[in-house]
């Protein structure tokens, strides 16, 4: 008498948990490569100098300087300065006033501006455009700020002026003001960033998405062989 032979089929979950893993994995190799081809697409914003700007927008004071919070960047990542952070600011100004464009350490600018009337930017939106000021009662400054020495980088012209700074590590403020220090300013304002962060962010998202794809593949094989 011969036993009957008895086969016991595979189990079906680890093949149904490896066939899920293969689809979550390429819905995520997707997603990567979107991510990336918009942070790459997003260069095409650039001026012809590199630059992602913001809406030039009218700023006006009745003191004698309008003046940007303090940034402090001492203890930033060194990456931040090097070519994939943050390569250059930039401020462009036009008036019909000479203006003055200047950005020096906060603690020499405040105390330039001590006992001061000037309006310090506490909160600024685009869309829609509004800017908030903390105002500050004072005189007028004792110096106007061209005759000053203290800037890290400054500008002055009559029109369209622009200045372009590099950051470093420490803590600074700019400032915009009439080149003969007299009060009462109002000008149209843009600010611009210059940053390589997209295309490392762009690249890397997409080696990222290929990488995923790969892992998505050795899945869908692995779940067709169980």
């Amino acid at each position: 008498m011969h036993a009957a032979e008895l086969t016991i089929p595979a189990p079906a979950q680890p093949r149904r948990t490896t066939k899920t893993a293969a689809i979550a994995i390429a819905v995520t190799a997707v997603l990567l490569a979107l991510a990336g081809t918009v942070a790459l697409a997003a260069n095409a914003l650039r001026d012809g100098n590199g630059y992602f700007n913001w809406p030039t927008k009218t700023f006006t004071s009745s003191g004698y300087a309008i003046a940007m919070k303090n940034v402090d960047i001492s203890h930033a990542p060194t990456w931040a300065f090097a070519d994939a952070g943050l390569n250059s600011v930039r401020i462009k100004a036009q008036s019909d006033r000479p203006l003055f464009i200047g950005i020096a350490r906060s603690a020499d600018l405040d105390r330039y501006l001590r006992g001061t009337a000037y309006d310090e930017v506490s909160g600024l939106t685009y869309h829609p455009f509004q800017v908030d000021y903390d105002h500050t009662l004072g005189h007028a400054p004792s110096r106007a700020p061209v005759d000053e020495s203290f800037w890290i980088k400054s500008t002055s012209d009559t029109g369209s002026l622009a200045l372009a700074w590099k950051p470093r590590p420490g803590n600074w403020r700019a400032v915009l003001m009439n080149a003969d220090g007299s009060q009462g300013i109002t000008a149209k304002l843009q600010l611009g960033v210059r940053t390589s962060i997209l295309w490392w962010a762009g690249a890397a998202l997409l080696g990222l998405a290929v990488v995923a794809a790969v892992g998505a593949t050795i899945f869908r094989r692995s779940a067709r062989v169980a």
